[in-house]
């Protein structure tokens, strides 16, 4: 976004998410992954971009789980489905003397493993949504600025997802919430976000700069989505807690 007062980092950095109350998420992995030919349609990787995928997915994962846990609030913008196969490391053989053959195992895998949710995303795409009652309580000023700017790229079919965003047609989820029982933490799933709209870049001699409406825009985003946490926390706060139970008190990746 075109903003000075976030941070930025990639899929393949590894920084504590402890540091900051707000975290955008969209995970995307096509940009650091190469992959070896295909496997039942979808692109294989080879040991090591496997062991690299995996190792990345779960530090992302744990991360973003301890985020919430510790009371902050992680959006994600729910990009595109990538799935690929990836070597598990495993073989098998068949055969004896010159005939034996190596068999690797793969298996599936996907971006949306770094999400410490049960969110089972199915690939569909479109721009008509709704906010359901609960979406309205939480969204409706975040709907207001930036729907236009939202398509949906995945539903989401898994349990407890509790609906914020649905399509009008057919009521799949395609935006949700998950709040931690613990602490005032939260993980909020919305379509995802257009942050490159044609209005937001021009060019500037031989190089691409933001326009004045990509500042405008992300000074937008990152004032609602501040409403959105205190939104948040005001209800974790006013929820009884039971005996026992701790209570607890951006940063954006692309």
């Amino acid at each position: 976004m075109a903003i000075n007062d976030i941070d930025h980092c990639d899929f393949d950095s590894d920084p504590s998410l402890l540091d900051w109350d707000i975290i955008f998420l969209k995970p995307v992995i096509y940009k650091f992954v190469s992959f070896a030919g295909y496997y039942h349609g979808k692109p294989k990787l080879l040991d090591s971009s496997s062991l690299w995928l995996k190792e990345r997915s779960e530090h992302w994962r744990r991360e973003i789980k301890d985020a919430v846990e510790a009371g902050k609030t992680v959006i994600v913008f729910l990009a595109s489905l990538f799935e690929v196969f990836i070597d598990t490391g495993r073989r098998t053989y068949s055969g004896t003397g010159r005939n034996r053959k190596i068999i690797e195992i793969f298996e599936r895998y996907d971006n949306y493993r770094c999400i410490p949710a049960n969110i089972s995303p199915v690939e569909t795409k479109g721009r008509v949504m709704k906010l359901t009652p609960r979406g309205t309580e939480l969204l409706s000023r975040y709907w207001k600025a930036f729907a236009k700017y939202s398509h949906y790229k995945v539903a989401l079919s898994g349990e407890n997802v509790q609906a914020l965003i649905t399509t009008v047609k057919g009521n799949k989820t395609v935006g949700g919430i998950y709040k931690n029982k613990n602490s005032n933490g939260a993980l909020v799933l919305v379509p995802d976000v257009d942050f490159y709209h044609d209005d937001f870049l021009e060019e500037k001699g031989d190089d691409l700069v933001w326009t004045q409406a990509a500042i405008n825009f992300s000074d937008q985003m990152l004032k609602v989505v501040v409403s959105l946490d205190k939104t948040l926390k005001a209800e974790a706060e006013s929820t009884p807690k039971k005996i026992g139970q701790r209570r607890q008190g951006v940063r954006s990746r692309n």
